[in-house]
């Protein structure tokens, strides 16, 4: 079986945020796009390893403004190339 390219893997997924993914004040919960993220990174790792994949970390996530609800909120994810280094992988047992 011949690899996929990054971009054969990529997708773009967006959702309008909803009144249950909002604080009082109109803005979406961190957790909500937190979870449209890992949603998003799951369905590259799938596409991309052609395997079940689960999240194993997430290294830094900053805010950069507030997402509004009712506002459609989009995540674009790719496959990260392949590193020359050696990653921090373990066997899950």
């Amino acid at each position: 079986m011949q690899g996929k390219t990054v971009k054969e893997s990529a997708v773009i997924t967006a959702t309008v945020m909803s009144p249950k993914d909002v604080n009082w004040a109109g803005n979406v919960f961190g957790g909500a796009m937190m979870s449209l993220i890992d949603s998003t990174a799951g369905s590259v790792a799938v596409k991309h390893s052609r395997a079940n994949a689960v999240t194993a970390s997430i290294d830094r996530l900053d805010f950069q403004r507030a997402r509004w609800r009712h506002r459609q909120a989009p995540a674009a994810g790719v496959a990260p190339e392949p590193s020359r280094r050696p990653g921090r992988r373990r066997a899950l047992q």
